[in-house]
């Protein structure tokens, strides 16, 4: 049989090898009048989402327990924003809360990972309305680990609560390449 060749197409056009690049919409990008700095602000996107099999009867539709993750940036500060959403009132006696300098370790598909650690103390805040407790925690980054998020793909995330650790298979590994490309880093 004959090899395939594409008609016409050099390596650089072809999109397979080299897709386009993501359209850049940004949540935020103004001067912040709280913090008197400019602030730009990717879009939050699920970066995983987790449930015991156990609890699927119950919880029916819904996640156990999910997280959104955007970048943003204040100043010159470079920030990787998480919001851990549990479906569960009770979650907080099981995980705890995450301490300021707590770890998150991103571990990539090539075998390699970066430790960060929470910029302040997050424990968990209960909506009733939602019937939902949220963790907000913010991971300054720094230069290096920026350049390493931008190269390689994230296949998982280990998060350090106060009752131990659990680590989650992340949906898109290019999700924050992407959102870092985005923000100009």
């Amino acid at each position: 049989p004959e090899e395939f060749r594409y008609p016409d197409m050099s390596w650089e056009d072809n999109l397979m090898v080299n897709p386009p690049r993501r359209a850049c919409t940004y949540a935020f990008d103004a001067v912040d009048e709280d913090l008197q700095r400019y602030r730009r602000a990717m879009p939050p996107g699920e970066l995983f989402a987790y449930t015991d099999d156990r609890l699927r009867f119950y919880l029916k539709d819904k996640a156990y327990l999910s997280c959104a993750a955007n970048l943003s940036t204040v100043g010159g500060l470079r920030v990787l924003n998480l919001e851990f959403k549990f479906a569960y009132p009770n979650a907080s006696e099981a995980y705890g809360f995450i301490e300021q300098g707590s770890i998150l370790t991103l571990l990539f598909l090539n075998g390699d990972f970066i430790n960060l650690q929470a910029g302040v103390l997050a424990d968990g805040q209960y909506d009733m309305t939602t019937e939902e407790l949220t963790y907000r925690v913010q991971y300054p980054l720094s230069t290096a680990q920026v350049a390493y998020l931008k190269k390689e793909e994230l296949d998982r995330v280990r998060v350090y609560w106060s009752s131990g650790y659990e680590e989650y298979e992340v949906f898109d590994v290019e999700f924050l390449a992407n959102q870092a490309q985005c923000l100009g880093w």
